[in-house]
């Protein structure tokens, strides 16, 4: 399988400059949050460098979207609802029902069967089992993956160790500007 990346959401714009309420100079209207570059999120030369083991081919946000798709791929979709805990920032998309499934979604795209659920702070193992009742699908989509403790690990401290090795430089998350009202509350320093 290839992981195809959900879009990216910023509620802070990330450039080498100083920034007036997380927005860049001249931007301030901007509205936040913002579907944002994969590369405010990612560090894309350390996930293609192999530095730090290897990380899966992916495609971007939107892929599944475009009209190159063959219908065979976007018309077989199996669906994944994972338990949130209470969390419902992040919204739902409309074939989770809401929050947790329950039920035949019906949108004509491949995906009309009763969502698959995974429990709140489940581990690869439980992933495993759950998934293979949908190993015919060309596409896995999962409604959320987002707050602390919604996946456990994978049931092995080696292979959890191997992960956070892989994962260290790609999903590292640095950030590097200088918010103007911090700065001039600071007295505006120059060095």
């Amino acid at each position: 399988r290839i992981l195809v990346l959900p879009t990216a959401r910023c509620y802070c714009d990330k450039i080498w400059n100083n920034l007036n309420g997380c927005r860049a100079p001249g931007a301030e209207t901007f509205t936040l949050p913002y579907a944002c570059p994969m590369d405010h999120i990612y560090d894309l030369p350390s996930w293609f460098s192999g530095a730090q083991g290897e990380m899966p081919e992916f495609r971007e946000p939107g892929f599944l979207e475009d009209s190159r798709v063959p219908d065979a791929v976007t018309s077989s979709v199996g669906r994944v609802v994972v338990g949130r805990n209470g969390d419902t920032r992040a919204g739902y998309p409309t074939w989770s029902l809401g929050a947790g499934g329950g039920g035949s979604v019906g949108d004509g795209d491949g995906g009309d069967e009763t969502p698959l659920n995974l429990p709140h702070g489940f581990t690869g193992p439980d992933a495993v089992a759950a998934l293979q009742g949908l190993e015919d699908k060309r596409v896995i989509a999962v409604d959320f993956l987002g707050n602390e403790g919604t996946f456990c690990g994978f049931g092995d401290h080696a292979a959890n160790v191997r992960f956070d090795k892989r994962t260290h430089g790609p999903l590292r998350g640095d950030q590097y500007y200088c918010f103007t009202e911090l700065w001039q509350d600071q007295g505006s320093p120059r060095g």
